[in-house]
């Protein structure tokens, strides 16, 4: 099977071209600067010229706040956008895997929410990755969609990079303790995803590491596993001043995958544990340099 990753540099389809391509399978991966996923024409040649099998969509816009005075923006890329790469897909043949989030989901949560909730956003970009899933499932009936949550991975910027960049650097960081989320590590979401692919079985998945934790417990523990002594604060969400509404709960079940046998994702704390372990002195390494740079 020949495999075609849009939004190849960041962190989510980066990690899909390295899985894929650590299994041995032809995969072509496509950047920003490859292919403008936005633009139909140049999504239907890149599918013409490589012909696959199956098409993941990394692309996304991920600035929650920004979204708010970006509305047009956040909604190009997060549900024009895949409708455009699940029509396209639909037409060469393909299979089509797009991603999706936590906050697609509202408030009045308080027990991990699984597949069978009605997702009711209270963002521009909750309510944008909202259309994007269904714009997706109505254009390729050979669809999957995978939510996910608080992603982090070795490369490109993301809460793990700016905890360790801003507790290096001795900033006092003030972070959300009334918020919990399942932080996820990019590694075993990527593997699941090609499980997932493998069943055939189209639809709407949870895939998130197990348990849950507010932001502030998330940045404590990244803290002490890197041996960082930070300037932290537990704020509440009504004091932090987002521009951007958050439910205060939204913890994902991963029940559709549990049905399936296939949810081997682990807790968050020891994905975190491991992810720190194999990349964790490099990272601290990258963010003195850039530290001693500014």
């Amino acid at each position: 099977m020949k495999h075609l990753v849009f939004g190849a540099r960041g962190q989510l389809g980066g990690r899909l071209t390295l899985e894929l391509e650590a299994r041995g399978a032809e995969v072509v991966a496509l950047g920003r600067a490859d292919v403008d996923v936005t633009d139909a024409a140049a999504v239907r040649d890149a599918l013409a010229a490589h012909a696959p099998d199956v098409v993941f969509n990394g692309a996304a816009y991920n600035a929650v706040d920004l979204a708010e005075a970006e509305p047009d923006a956040a909604m190009r890329l997060n549900a024009y956008a895949p409708g455009v790469l699940a029509a396209a897909s639909r037409e060469a043949g393909a299979v089509f895997v797009h991603y999706s989030t936590d906050y697609v989901f509202g408030d009045g949560h308080a027990a991990p929410i699984d597949e069978s909730h009605a997702p009711t956003p209270m963002s521009v970009y909750g309510r944008s990755k909202l259309l994007g899933e269904r714009v997706a499932l109505a254009n390729n009936p050979r669809t999957f969609v995978v939510r996910c949550c608080g992603l982090y991975s070795a490369r490109r910027r993301n809460f793990v990079r700016t905890m360790i960049h801003h507790g290096l650097k001795g900033t006092p960081l003030r972070v959300v303790s009334d918020q919990h989320v399942s932080p996820t590590w990019v590694a075993p979401l990527a593997r699941t995803s090609l499980e997932l692919c493998r069943t055939g079985l189209f639809g709407t998945y949870h895939a998130v590491a197990h348990g849950e934790c507010s932001w502030h417990e998330y940045a404590s523990a990244i803290f002490e596993l890197t041996g960082i002594e930070a300037d932290l604060t537990p704020v509440l969400q009504a004091d932090w001043g987002a521009a951007a509404p958050r439910p205060s709960y939204s913890s994902l079940d991963n029940m559709m995958l549990r049905q399936l046998g296939l949810d081997d994702l682990s807790h968050w704390r020891d994905d975190l544990a491991t992810f720190l372990a194999e990349h964790g002195e490099a990272i601290v390494s990258q963010e003195r340099a850039a530290i001693g740079e500014l």
